[in-house]
């Protein structure tokens, strides 16, 4: 409840209750140090008789918090008690544990950009063309210990053999494969059937919705992608990916001057051999 902030030896605490008394087993402090001196000493006040519990753990009234590492569900304590419902974490936040629960953090995070006919932003800014009708690796998990994750895209020409347009993106995350397809907006195939959005696998750890005109995929490490189910692709990870990354998106190092290294190191000089 409270500490002397120039010598923390001499402190006290009310645990449990406000009628428990401050000078005894909970206490050591010297009334003669810290009469009319300013500043000496700090003080906590929770309403533990107006708030509420989570799994045996005391939450003040008015504090908010996801229950699990999934996020998908807020928490609120109220007069009334505990109310929760469903409310996953944004786009632009990740599921983080803080002491005993779960809060939404927002996160730092770079975006790759396929759109058109296809032209290719990367995650470090490189801007290039390509108009290949194969299924490319947009961007993959490469080297390391993070959480692995591949997102496919599919080209194909539409009207013309000059200039190709993406028509699939294929996420492969936690032995899920999701599939974003050309027009149909609101549905995304999972594991080869199809299912109306929104909905969540494995355990809560990827959700799949829409927002606006496009489809996406958001999962709890950071990772989401999106589709307006026409051209435009977008690709967001959270700067814990920095330099881990491979595939047309580039390796986000944030030198974009050598997005166009192989998977075997090789630094290549256009997106062709690339």
């Amino acid at each position: 409840a409270g500490y002397d902030t120039i010598n923390s030896v001499h402190h006290f605490s009310i645990p449990g209750s406000f009628s428990e008394n401050a000078t005894g087993q909970f206490s050591n402090f010297r009334l003669s140090s810290n009469v009319h001196v300013p500043g000496r000493w700090a003080f906590r006040t929770d309403h533990g008789s107006r708030g509420c519990t989570f799994n045996n753990l005391p939450v003040q009234l008015g504090d908010s918090f996801w229950s699990d590492r999934t996020c998908a569900q807020k928490c609120t304590c109220t007069s009334a008690g505990l109310q929760c419902r469903n409310q996953p974490c944004s786009f632009s936040q990740i599921c983080q544990q803080t002491s005993f629960q779960f809060s939404c953090q927002t996160v730092q995070r770079r975006t790759c950009t396929i759109s058109g006919d296809p032209h290719y932003y990367t995650f470090d800014d490189t801007v290039f063309h390509f108009q290949g009708t194969c299924t490319y690796v947009l961007s993959e998990q490469c080297n390391s210990g993070l959480p692995y994750y591949r997102v496919e895209g599919k080209n194909e020409h539409r009207g013309s053999t000059q200039v190709s347009w993406t028509r699939l993106v294929k996420v492969h995350v936690y032995n899920d494969t999701i599939e974003l397809v050309k027009g149909r907006r609101g549905q995304a195939k999972v594991n080869g059937n199809f299912a109306s959005t929104p909905f969540s696998l494995s355990n809560g750890t990827v959700q799949v919705y829409e927002s606006g005109f496009s489809v996406v995929v958001s999962t709890d490490f950071g990772l989401v992608v999106s589709y307006d189910t026409n051209h435009y692709v977008q690709i967001s990870l959270p700067y814990t990916y920095q330099n881990t990354t491979c595939g047309l998106c580039g390796n986000f190092n944030n030198q974009p001057q050598d997005d166009f290294r192989t998977r075997q190191g090789q630094l290549v000089s256009s997106d062709v051999v690339f």
